[in-house]
Order: C-alpha cells, then sequence, then structure tokens
C-alpha cells in the first residue's frame, strides 16, 4: 500500500514541475532580434538624443561642480543603456521634462529632485568608483 502512495506522489509532482515549466515558458517574453541595420538606426537615434538632452541638461540644471558634473554624466550613460535595452530614445525627452519640473519646483535641491526622479522612473543607482574605473559591470 505504501509503495502506491509513493508512486501516485511521483507522478503529482511531476505534473507539477511540467505544469511549472509551461507556465514558465508561456509567460516569459519573447526575444526581440533586430537586424544589423535597426540596431544602427536606434542607435544614431539614441545618439541625437543624447546629444539634445546634454544641451538641454547644462541649461535646465547646470553642474555646480565635478562631482555633479559626474553624477550627470553618470546619468547620460545610463540613459543610453536604458534606452538600448528597450526604453527607446524617447527617455530621453522624459528626462528632459522631469529636469524642468525639478528647476520650477520649489524643492531646496532641484538637482538632488532630478536625480532622485531618474532613479525612481529608470532605476539608476550609484556604481561604486572600482567597478567604473576597471569598466566591469555588476
Amino acid at each position: 500500500m505504501r509503495y502506491k502512495y509513493t508512486f501516485r506522489s511521483l507522478i503529482v509532482w511531476i505534473f507539477l514541475i511540467i505544469t511549472a515549466g509551461l507556465i514558465i515558458l508561456l509567460t516569459d517574453k519573447p526575444t526581440v532580434v533586430k537586424s544589423s541595420r535597426e540596431i544602427l538606426e536606434l542607435d544614431l537615434k539614441i545618439a541625437e538624443q543624447r546629444k539634445f538632452f546634454l544641451k538641454q541638461i547644462q541649461q535646465i540644471l547646470p553642474a555646480r561642480n565635478t562631482r555633479e558634473a559626474q553624477t550627470f554624466a553618470r546619468i547620460i550613460q545610463h540613459l543610453v543603456r536604458f534606452a538600448q535595452n528597450g526604453a527607446g530614445p524617447g527617455i530621453f525627452k522624459d528626462a528632459i521634462e522631469w529636469a524642468r519640473q525639478a528647476r520650477v519646483s520649489n524643492a531646496r535641491n532641484p538637482r538632488g529632485m532630478f536625480v532622485d526622479k531618474i532613479k525612481k522612473e529608470t532605476g539608476f543607482a550609484k556604481q561604486k568608483m572600482l567597478l567604473e574605473k576597471t569598466g566591469k559591470t555588476i
């Protein structure tokens, strides 16, 4: 009798594992493979938007010191990666709008407000200096 119970539980476990695997396969987003032409066009659009963003951010929230300039440089690098990973070049226009909102707000630190918004919307996080110097990613 005990032997049947073990066999039944084995069948149930196999069924659960197969079902879980099918659920994962069906709910996982399909990967989009782009042609080299599409990737190049996207990179050109991102480069144009990056250049426009750089000009705008210098006018809206100019960096007061080297540390702020480095932070803005890291934000730009992050936004480029974020755009390449699916957000598209429109993220730069959104970021310009966030900078304008931070500038006209009554916040004591509009630059900090802008960085917080970037963190919230895109997942930007301060990287460790050692990783930045070696070029390795986490």
